[in-house]
């Protein structure tokens, strides 16, 4: 697969029938909705339960608890100067998950540095909760139906207590019999969330 363009990230991968799928972009409706128990109202008829929590952990690879930000100007001799501010720290958080760090350039105005940078480490200093995979049975007839559209980098919404409400795309799936009869399919997870 070659891509021309780097604008658009897509996706390619051969499906559960053998056949190559090339997507410019994927869609980011759930074709299915995982709980611990399925909600007896409200929940979506394409709903599954899986049967043990998911694999949870911490997404430190987001993480921004510590900001410099170096503001470009042009002095009077018409020469780039870059002035730093900062650092601007979350300490709290870089006590507890170590320093992940951003640097920014501002160019020109005179913006509050203060602002831009609180407003960022509010919005990044805590890790997000990710799920990075689940095992999910189907017992009967009904839920191998549910999961039948499940493939490569289809969207799958994982919710987990109060804290993961999450779509994510599948990046692998594995098939299991256990040794009692029961067929359990594991899904693995690539988180849809970034940085903002």
């Amino acid at each position: 697969v070659i891509l021309t363009r780097d604008t658009v990230q897509g996706h390619a991968w051969v499906d559960q029938d053998g056949v190559l799928q090339v997507k410019s972009s994927v869609s980011t409706t759930p074709l299915v909705y995982l709980y611990v128990k399925i909600p007896t109202s409200g929940a979506p008829t394409n709903s599954l339960s899986y049967m043990t929590d998911p694999v949870v952990e911490y997404d430190t690879s987001r993480i921004i608890n510590t900001i410099t930000i170096k503001h470009v100007t042009v002095d009077s001799e018409n020469k780039t100067v870059e002035t730093p501010y900062g650092p601007y720290i979350d300490a709290a958080s870089v006590a507890k998950y170590g320093t992940y760090a951003e640097e920014l350039k501002v160019v020109g105005g005179s913006p509050n540095f203060a602002s831009i940078a609180a407003g960022r480490l509010s919005r990044n200093a805590t890790p997000k909760i990710v799920a990075s995979s689940v095992n999910v049975p189907l017992r009967n007839t009904s839920e191998l139906d549910k999961a039948a559209s499940l493939d490569l980098y289809c969207p799958v919404n994982v919710k987990f207590g109060t804290n993961l409400n999450t779509t994510y795309f599948v990046e692998a799936i594995t098939e299991t019999i256990t040794a009692g009869g029961d067929y359990i399919i594991g899904l693995s997870f690539a988180a849809t969330t970034a940085k903002d």
